[in-house]
This record gives C-alpha cells, structure tokens and sequence, in this order.
C-alpha cells in the first residue's frame, strides 16, 4: 500500500524514542540601533548597515582619532561604534590593537561601508600605508623583523599610545572641529615625528593633568570604549585616585576626563634660538621624507637609497651614538643638544652596567634600539651647569 503523501503544513510524526523538542533560534533581542547592531562582529560577506550619521576624515586623521569622533557625534560609545563596523573581539567591546596597523579586506569593506567612506578612505586611517617611505612599517623589508638584525623594530611605532600637539587638537576654526576637535594624526605614532612645525612646539606624549600616556588603554585601542559621554579631545586614561572633571558624572569617576588643550606654554623647545632653530630645521626635512610628495631616494652613508631603508639606518645609526656615548658628543650641532643626549644616553648606559652587575644577560636593542622616552626638556644656564650642579629629576637622570 503506497505511503500517503504529508501536507507541508501537517504536524511531523513522532519518532519511537518520544518526542524531540527543537531548538528554535530566535532574533536578537532589544533594539536595532548603534548601541545593539544587528549583525555579528565576525563572518564574511555581511552587510553591515551604515550609520545614520558620518564624518569625513580629518587632514591625516587615524582610526583611533575617527572612532572617538563618530561616537560623539551620534551620541554612541566607541566600543558600539566598532562593533557596528566588526573591529571588535569576541566580546563585542575591545578592537585589537593590530587594528590600527592594517585590516583585512573583508573587515576593510565593511567597516567602510559602515562609516560611508571608500575602501581607500579607510586605508588611510591606518599606519600601513606609511611602510612605503617608513621603514618600520615596510612590508618590503621583512627580514629586518627578525632576531638575525634587529629586533623588533615595530617598537619604532606606537601602537598603544600616540603623541599630540595641543593647538592641533584645538581645530582649524572650522564647525566640525569646533565641536569635536583637530585630528589625532597618524604621524603622531611614529617617534621619528616629534615636533609640531606649524606651532614651533614639542609633541606631548602624556596628559598634562594625569601624567599618563595619551590614548594608552589596558585592553584594545580605545581606553574606556563603553564610555559614551567623553569628549574626543578629553584624556581617556584610568585615573582611580582621581575624580571625573565633571563631579557629578559618577560613571566617569575612574576616568582623568582632562582636555588635552590646556596648558600650552609648558611645551617650549628650547630658550636657545640656535637650538630651537635646528630641531625645528630637522623635524621639516623628516616632514618632507613622509610626506607623499616627497623624495623617492635620499643619501644615507654617502649612498643614496630608498626613503624606507633611510629610516632603518636611522634607527641603526641612533643606537650606535647612544651605545658610544661620548665619542660622537663633538658632533652635536649644539650645547644644549649635546646636553640633552647626555641625559638620555647617560641613562640607557646605566641600565646595561646594572644589569652586567647582576649578571643578567641583556640585549643591547632593548636599551640602545628603543626611541628615546623624552625628547626635550628645558636645558639649564650654562653658565651654571657643571657636573654636581645639573638637576636630577624623576624622569630623567643626569649622567653619570
């Protein structure tokens, strides 16, 4: 007797072990906006739905500037802003900190889509692109990445911290800028870019209220990213012993929340005119080696290479001088220049005798590779300086 057909709509028969109960997958719950996204931070080929709200990049803007941005001016949190664009892990709240260096093509895609800006757009957010005239972050020099050379030589990029320039931060006077301010830029994380030559002021790498490292977070690459109510210019460092700005934001409590505007005057390069002349003089001609309109080629060791190969003989060149420390002090342009080696190559040279001491092995490129920690600090009267009269300070040591 043939089997009677089932209609599509009739009830399944029950199997001889009982009934099953199926799994039914539900939708998301909660809301469809930016603080919930629909879609799942991971996979490939999804459609990501734009924000309702865009900016348009800032002159050399970066990721970990843009996103601050985006969620304050749709009233977000920067952790509900990269999730909606699939940066973040699989908690949905940290964006790796690789991040910031290169993307994926699919990632690429969709948080452009996300942001409503071409995939070369958001290229330009990160610091790959800069490989092609910085050599630390050269794809084409791949050997120099490994122990045979030089070690590490990403340490000559930071990825956990950026540097800053007060007036920048300020804004050019227009609207936008006026209401979230300048633009964290991408050249700021490299240590070679260390002085503002449109202001004549020294980079700061630490918040003038806190002291603490500018955009340095213990996880991912924005510090606090479920925070929805700081300022993109506001310092967004953990500061437990402190109070918010605000004292009646209690949720901001653990957050300096200082803005990264005040106190100009403190950043001076040097008070000797020939001194600040020549560093201002040097960071242009770097400026001019970054830049896209820059050279392709240019004399290192009385041979011209390549603008990326230029910067690793930098760095090389840079340790050597701070390993010899003295010997190469009679071809500093300046006094005070001089002076300002002698503390930090003082202090690296210290490390190495400490640690021989002990009897510890150590590598040379841990202490004399590594991009010095200060670039400047206000020299003293030469009149008065001497060996027992130089100050001593808790940044830096006085050579010994």
């Amino acid at each position: 007797m043939p089997t009677p057909e089932r209609s599509p709509t009739s009830t399944p028969p029950q199997s001889r072990g009982g009934s099953r109960r199926r799994r039914v997958r539900h939708p998301a719950r909660g809301g469809t906006g930016i603080g919930r996204p629909r879609h799942s931070s991971g996979g490939r080929g999804v459609t990501r739905r734009p924000l309702p709200r865009t900016l348009v990049p800032l002159e050399d803007e970066s990721l970990v500037g843009l996103i601050p941005r985006l969620a304050h001016h749709t009233g977000s949190s920067p952790a509900a802003i990269t999730s909606r664009m699939g940066l973040t892990d699989r908690a949905g709240i940290h964006v790796p900190v690789g991040s910031l260096l290169a993307l994926p093509a699919d990632k690429l895609a969709g948080a452009a889509q996300v942001v409503g800006l071409s995939v070369a757009e958001m290229e330009n957010l990160l610091l790959a692109p800069l490989g092609e005239r910085y050599g630390p972050l050269s794809q084409q020099l791949e050997p120099w990445y490994g122990p045979q050379l030089f070690s590490n030589p990403r340490r000559w990029v930071h990825l956990r911290r950026t540097q800053f320039c007060e007036r920048c931060l300020a804004g050019r006077g227009s609207p936008i800028e006026d209401r979230l301010g300048g633009s964290w830029k991408r050249h700021w994380h490299l240590p070679v870019v260390f002085v503002c030559v449109e202001h004549r002021r020294a980079l700061r790498r630490c918040c003038p209220h806190c002291g603490l490292p500018a955009h340095a977070a213990r996880h991912g690459l924005v510090a606090h990213a479920t925070n929805e109510g700081l300022h993109p210019i506001q310092c967004r460092a953990s500061s437990p012993s402190s109070l918010s700005v605000d004292p009646a934001n209690r949720r901001g409590s653990s957050v300096c929340g200082a803005y990264m505007t005040d106190r100009w005057r403190s950043r001076r390069l040097s008070e000797d005119p020939p001194t600040r002349e020549e560093i201002i003089g040097v960071q242009r001609r770097i400026n001019e080696l970054l830049g896209p309109k820059g050279p392709e080629q240019t004399i290192s060791c009385g041979e011209y290479i390549s603008v990326a190969q230029y910067f690793m003989d930098l760095r090389a060149v840079s340790a050597f001088i701070f390993a010899s420390w003295p010997l190469a002090r009679p071809l500093a342009s300046t006094k005070s220049l001089a002076w300002a080696i002698d503390r930090d190559a003082g202090r690296r040279q210290r490390s190495v005798r400490d640690l021989r001491v002990q009897g510890k092995v150590i590598l040379g490129g841990k202490y004399f590779l590594a991009p010095p920690s200060q670039y400047w600090r206000p020299e003293p009267s030469w009149e008065s300086q001497n060996a027992s009269s130089r100050p001593r300070t808790t940044r830096w040591n006085a050579p010994s």
